[in-house]
């Protein structure tokens, strides 16, 4: 994740003056809004959208950090815990062919456990509002599959780049992401004249250039 922290001796306009994204977004959707956001400080409610949006995030992100050449579709999730580096290779004839519905069995290994626990996140915010369950569960599983065919195009175009595997282009065209497992917020990267900061969902950097990407 390419994180860039404040440098607290030359920052002049401090953590809560900042510019994001989201700031630019709802400015341009509506100015009244982003002022009563931004500088009146109002809180509005937490919807269900604003919870699933960032299941879907951590869902891609931890099929994201598996590889088709290390773990099989019906591994248990949290089969990464011990990290890459203790786990063997899988034989040719353990390796799938279908890469997309390796991608569909992953999704689906994780996908409820995050979908409950941010349902739980939340039921316990005292904001909450409008009715979770108005919300096709399936449809936001079925992003998190988006997302994973999405980089299965870029690894099949590094693919036919280099020369190597569509398995092999997995890994090499992975792209940085959020650790699911950090703390939130914490892997921002702030714009060297602390004006501007985010986190980054997506940052492609190879092929001869970067493409930043947002999860929605």
């Amino acid at each position: 994740m390419p994180v860039h922290p404040a440098d607290p001796e030359t920052d002049k306009v401090g953590p809560y003056n900042r510019l994001s994204a989201s700031q630019a977004n709802t400015w341009e959707d509506c100015p009244r809004l982003w002022w009563y956001q931004s500088k009146q400080r109002l809180k509005f409610p937490q919807t269900p959208p604003l919870f699933l949006g960032r299941a879907v995030e951590e869902c891609v992100c931890r099929v994201l950090m598996e590889s088709p050449n290390l773990v099989v579709s019906a591994a248990p999730s949290d089969v990464m815990k011990i990290g890459a580096e203790n786990l063997l290779p899988l034989l040719p004839h353990e390796q799938t062919d279908d890469i997309i519905a390796w991608c569909e069995a992953r999704v689906d290994v994780h996908w409820p456990a995050i979908r409950d626990a941010m349902h739980a996140q939340w039921n316990k915010d005292a904001r909450r509002a409008g009715n979770w369950h108005e919300y096709s569960m399936e449809a936001y599983r079925d992003m998190c599959v988006t997302a994973c065919r999405m980089h299965l195009e870029i690894a099949q175009q590094h693919a036919d780049e280099t020369g190597c595997t569509i398995n092999q282009a997995w890994d090499e065209a992975r792209p940085w992401f959020v650790d699911p497992d950090a703390e939130q917020f914490s892997q921002n990267a702030i714009h060297p004249g602390h004006w501007f900061q985010g986190e980054y969902d997506l940052v492609y950097r190879h092929g001869g250039r970067i493409r930043i990407m947002d999860l929605k």
